[in-house]
């Protein structure tokens, strides 16, 4: 009897858990089906509008650094309030400024428009992040599911994007994928939020305080910013100019690009819900180093290997490596940071990659520019081996599993 009681109250469990999570998985999940197509469309709008391979590393750039200004802001208001109020507002002003897309006539304009739809943007995954860590005591897992149904939507994106551009043009998919992001807002007014103190969050401060850098110190949290600084430094940096090179350097076809970018998302779906599990039986720093070599042997790969199987390799590979990075980066967070800084901690975690999206095509753009592809890839694999560098020799993993 007893053992039948537990069975029906797990099952219980497992509905009521799937009802509050499913609206923000399912929005998560159109959502960066709509984001990461436009990405990658992107690149080749801004080629038709004129602009140079550093004009695309520079779009990159933008997004970065409306991302580190404004994510780390989203997160530490989310903390004050309820979440989910402020995950609609980005949205909303996400989905005007998306709207002007199709419309950019220069490459200064479109670059505008990037930038502030980015600073709207920024709000969503140290936002959607901390709601997911807050679903279950289960961090790790519950977070594995959000970062499983941006992979999902990623991967989705690229299929669209595949076959949009073999009967439509670059414009018109700008419009399609516009059309997607805005289906996804609707979700996010059916999430259930827990009820939190917000008393105790008002007595926190609104900018980073002596405290909060002590709470760094003392985790292991700035080790583990400055590695994915790194690493997405070398990541984004590639990534900017990938659709680019594939397509003027390698001759593939904008179509066969997209399919083969979605290998990367497609592996992501299952290796985060892998790795996630991993952290929980093992320790987060194995996970991550795993995480930051596999990054670093996906451009090595496109530097050697100049046609669609490598292409598909890299990709792949990329997508263990995401995997396992964001697997043990954000459930060590989870358990490091208390609910009410959790945002804010989330946001700096945000921020720090959105550091690297800043450098890396700034400096891939710059580099491919003057000394060719070929030396680019080997630069942006020396910066992930750094990030590899960084969590081996100075991350000292906290034991949380008493908590």
């Amino acid at each position: 009897m007893k053992n039948l009681l537990s069975k029906v109250f797990e099952n219980v469990s497992k509905k009521f858990l799937f009802k509050r999570r499913f609206p923000l998985l399912l929005s998560t999940y159109m959502r960066f089906s709509s984001i990461m197509g436009i990405s990658i469309v992107l690149q080749l709008y801004m080629i038709d509008l004129g602009a140079n391979l550093f004009h695309v590393g520079l779009l990159s750039t933008l997004r970065g650094i409306a991302a580190v200004s404004f994510s780390p802001i989203w997160g530490i208001l989310s903390d004050r309030k309820d979440r989910k109020s402020y995950l609609i507002l980005s949205s909303f002003i996400s989905l005007i400024v998306l709207l002007f897309y199709p419309t950019a006539s220069t490459v200064i304009l479109l670059m505008v428009l990037v930038f502030i739809f980015s600073l709207a943007n920024a709000g969503f995954n140290p936002i959607a992040t901390a709601l997911s860590s807050e679903s279950s005591e289960k961090r790790g897992i519950e977070i594995s599911f959000f970062n499983s149904a941006l992979a999902a939507g990623n991967f989705t994106s690229r299929v669209m994007m595949g076959v949009f551009l073999i009967w439509i043009s670059v414009r018109v998919s700008l419009w399609l994928f516009a059309l997607v992001f805005a289906f996804s807002i609707i979700p996010l007014f059916f999430i259930k939020e827990r009820e939190r103190n917000p008393k105790f969050a008002r007595k926190r401060n609104f900018l980073m305080n002596v405290e909060d850098f002590h709470l760094m110190k003392n985790n292991g949290l700035w080790s583990v910013y400055i590695a994915s600084f790194m690493r997405q430094a070398g990541t984004s940096g590639w990534l900017s100019l990938i659709a680019v090179y594939l397509v003027y350097a390698v001759k593939l076809s904008p179509s066969t690009v997209g399919f083969i970018s979605g290998l990367n998302p497609l592996v992501q779906i299952f290796s985060t819900l892998y790795f996630a599990k991993l952290v929980e039986k093992r320790n987060a720093k194995q996970v991550m180093i795993v995480g930051m070599l596999l990054s670093a042997l996906s451009p090595f790969l496109l530097a050697i290997v100049k046609n669609s199987i490598g292409a598909s390799i890299a990709f792949g590979i990329l997508g263990l490596g995401y995997g396992a990075f964001i697997s043990g980066t954000t459930t060590y967070i989870s358990f490091a940071t208390p609910s009410d800084l959790r945002g804010r901690f989330m946001g700096l975690f945000s921020s720090s990659r959105s550091m690297g999206s800043i450098v890396g095509p700034l400096v891939a753009g710059g580099v491919a520019t003057i000394l060719g592809y070929k030396f680019m890839f080997f630069l942006m694999v020396a910066f992930e081996i750094a990030s590899f560098f960084v969590i081996k020799e100075f991350f000292k993993e906290k034991d949380f599993s008493t908590k």
